[in-house]
């Protein structure tokens, strides 16, 4: 395997996110989603204590994983986060989560997750600790297509993720009630909804 992906400064926070939404947002030249498998299933590992307050300031972070029907011409592939991420035993403080201020929208089926990792299934996540973030969803208008289902600090939708000594504290999750029938679903501190 290859050595995981270091990340010892905010600035790599928010490349590891840019790169995703890449993936995410722009497929291949035979409208599939871009990058390999082993994209997906990459390593980090956090090599120090590291305060995102100051970079998210008001440009708030970009979940990582997708559940599908997304974009359209993605709706068949899902591309969860299926790596390691370890912590290392630091904190990452100041995460800050605006659905309001997202590149990516939630997606109109209500299926969307919210969190650091918007979908991750078959991953690890260990060691870590976040500090004080923040999550916040705004009333929905008139488009659906703002409502997430699952909003979680970590992991907004989980499928069969090994968690290990991962802790939230100081955790402010700001749910406006959207007023349309799809609401959101599941909201939790470390993860929305884990399914085995």
């Amino acid at each position: 395997a290859s050595a995981p992906y270091q990340l010892a400064e905010p600035e790599h926070f928010v490349s590891m996110s840019d790169y995703y939404v890449a993936l995410m947002q722009y497929g291949n030249a035979d409208n599939q989603p871009a990058g390999s498998e082993s994209c997906w299933a990459a390593s980090f590992v956090v090599t120090q204590d590291v305060d995102l307050t100051t970079i998210l300031n008001g440009d708030g972070w970009n979940p990582i994983g997708i559940s599908g029907n997304y974009y359209t011409q993605f709706d068949d592939h899902p591309l969860p986060f299926r790596g390691a991420f370890d912590g290392g035993g630091f904190t990452i403080s100041g995460l800050r989560i605006d659905t309001s201020e997202m590149d990516v929208i939630p997606d109109a089926v209500g299926v969307q997750g919210i969190g650091f990792f918007g979908y991750a299934e078959g991953a690890e996540i260990r060691n870590v600790s976040f500090a004080n973030p923040t999550v916040v969803i705004p009333s929905a208008s008139d488009d659906s297509s703002e409502i997430p289902g699952k909003v979680g600090v970590i992991v907004g939708w989980g499928r069969s993720i090994d968690f290990e000594d991962v802790n939230v504290s100081g955790s402010v999750i700001d749910v406006s009630q959207p007023t349309l029938s799809n609401s959101i679903r599941d909201v939790g501190t470390v993860v929305g909804l884990l399914w085995y």
